[in-house]
C-alpha cells in the first residue's frame, strides 16, 4: 500500500494526539472549578486509564469491522464527548467529557491507525510516522491552548481540537468514500496467542514500558505546574511547553531512521540514556532554562521509548500478532499514566515541589535501563527478531 495513502488516517491521529497537550489544561482547569494540582493531575490519570481499556478492546472490535470506518467513528465520537468537556459546569463533568470520553476515543484513534500502518507494505517506516503524528498533536495543542488561556479563553480553547478532529475525520470519509479505497487500508488479522517461548520478552517488553514511560508521562501531564513552580517567565514557559510536545514528536519519528538502520532496542537504550540525562539535569541543574531544556530531553527520550516499544514489539512478534500483543504490553503504560501525573501532584501538594517526583521518576528509569539489557540478552539468545 502506498505511504500517501495512510495520511488521511495520520491526520485523525494527529488530531487525536491532542490529549498530550493536556497539562496546558490544567491551570485553566483549576481556575474554572477551583481544584488542587492532584485532582488536575487525576485528569490525565483517568485519560490514560480510559486510553488504556480502549486500546486493549478495540482490536477485538476491529476483527469484525472495517478499521477505516472504525476509525472515522471514533474521531466523530471524540467530538462529541469533548464538546461535553468544554460545556461541563462541573469538574466531574468535565472529566467524563475529556477523561472518560475524549480519553476512550484517543487510545481507540490510537491503536486503529497504528494498526492500519503496521500492517502496510512499509510499515518500519509507517509505524513510527503514525506513533509520531500523535505525538505532533501534543506539539501544537499544548502552546495553543497555553497562548489562548493568556488570552482569556480557558477551557474554550478545546474547540481548536474539536473542530481538528471534525475535519480529519470528515477528509478521511471523503478519502474512503467508495469500497475500493476502503479496501486500500489492510485491516486487524485475527488475535493469535503468543507462544510460551516468547512469554519472558513479553514480560520484559511490560516492564520496560512502565518504567521508561513513568517521567515521561509525569512530565506531560505537570508540565506546566512544573515550570509554573519555579517560577520562569511566560515567554519560557511556553516555549517549553512547545519544547517537551516538539521532544516529544521527533523522539517518536526519529525510531523511522533508526528501524532503518539498526535494531529497535537501539532505540530503547537512546530512549532510557536521552531521558536520564534530562532528568538529571532538571535535578541539578539551577531552574529557568537548565529547568525547560531538562523536561524537554525527558519529553524525548519518551518520545522515542513510544515509538521503539511497538516497533520493537512488531519486529520480536511479526505484523499478525502486533495488535493483540502490544495492546497487552500497552497497559505497562496505562498503569505509569495514572501513577505518574497523581503521585506527581500530590508530591507537589504535601512538599510544595516536584524534587522527590522527579528522584522517582529516576529509579523508574534505571529500572527500564535494566530491563532493556535483560530483554537483549533474551532477545539474541533466542534469535526472534525479525529482518523483513
Amino acid at each position: 500500500m502506498n505511504v500517501l495513502r495512510l495520511f488521511p488516517v495520520w491526520l485523525v491521529c494527529a488530531a487525536a494526539g491532542g490529549l498530550y497537550g493536556w497539562s496546558a489544561l490544567g491551570l485553566p482547569l483549576a481556575k474554572a472549578f477551583g481544584v488542587s494540582t492532584a485532582e488536575t493531575g487525576l485528569v490525565f490519570s483517568y485519560s490514560v486509564v480510559c486510553f488504556t481499556l480502549a486500546v486493549i478492546f478495540a482490536p477485538y472490535l476491529l476483527q469484525r469491522a472495517s478499521a477505516v470506518r472504525c476509525l472515522i467513528g471514533f474521531g466523530l465520537g471524540a467530538v462529541a464527548f469533548l464538546v461535553i468537556a468544554v460545556r461541563a459546569d462541573t469538574y466531574w463533568m468535565f472529566v467524563t467529557g475529556f477523561s472518560f470520553g475524549f480519553g476512550g476515543m484517543s487510545g481507540a484513534i490510537y491503536i486503529t491507525a497504528l494498526s492500519i500502518a503496521a500492517r502496510s507494505e512499509h510499515f518500519r517506516i509507517a509505524t513510527p510516522v503514525m506513533v509520531a503524528g500523535f505525538g505532533l498533536g501534543g506539539a501544537v495543542f499544548g502552546p495553543l491552548w497555553r497562548v489562548l488561556d493568556d488570552a482569556g479563553w480557558g477551557l474554550d480553547g478545546l474547540w481548536a481540537l474539536i473542530l481538528s478532529l471534525l475535519a480529519s475525520s470528515v477528509l478521511l470519509v471523503f478519502a474512503t468514500e467508495n469500497k475500493a479505497n476502503v479496501d486500500a487500508f489492510p485491516g486487524v488479522a485475527e488475535v493469535v496467542p503468543s507462544p510460551k517461548a516468547s512469554r519472558t520478552i513479553l514480560f520484559l517488553l511490560w516492564a520496560l514500558f512502565a518504567f521508561g514511560s513513568f517521567s515521561g508521562l509525569m512530565v506531560l501531564g505537570l508540565a506546566a505546574r512544573i515550570l509554573d513552580a519555579a517560577q520562569v517567565s511566560l515567554f519560557l514557559s511556553t516555549a517549553a511547553l512547545g519544547g517537551i510536545a516538539l521532544g516529544n514528536t521527533l523522539g517518536r519519528l526519529s525510531v523511522a531512521w533508526v528501524n532503518r538502520c539498526r535494531s529497535p532496542l537501539i532505540g530503547l537504550a537512546s530512549a532510557v540514556s536521552i531521558s536520564g540525562l534530562g532528568l538529571l539535569l532538571t535535578l541539578l541543574g539551577g531552574g529557568g532554562i537548565e529547568l525547560g531544556v531538562g523536561l524537554c530531553l525527558v519529553a524525548l527520550g519518551y518520545g522515542v521509548m513510544a515509538s521503539a516499544v511497538p516497533s520493537a514489539t512488531q519486529s520480536i512478534f511479526g505484523p499478525d500478532r502486533f495488535a493483540a500483543l502490544f495492546a497487552f504490553i500497552f497497559t505497562a503504560w496505562g498503569i505509569a499514566g495514572f501513577i505518574a501525573p497523581w503521585i506527581g501532584g500530590a508530591i507537589f501538594d504535601a512538599t510544595g515541589g516536584f524534587r522527590d517526583a522527579l528522584v522517582l521518576s529516576l529509579l523508574a528509569t534505571s529500572l527500564s535501563a535494566v530491563s532493556i539489557l535483560l530483554l537483549k540478552r533474551q532477545v539474541d539468545r533466542m534469535d526472534v527478531m525479525t529482518t523483513r
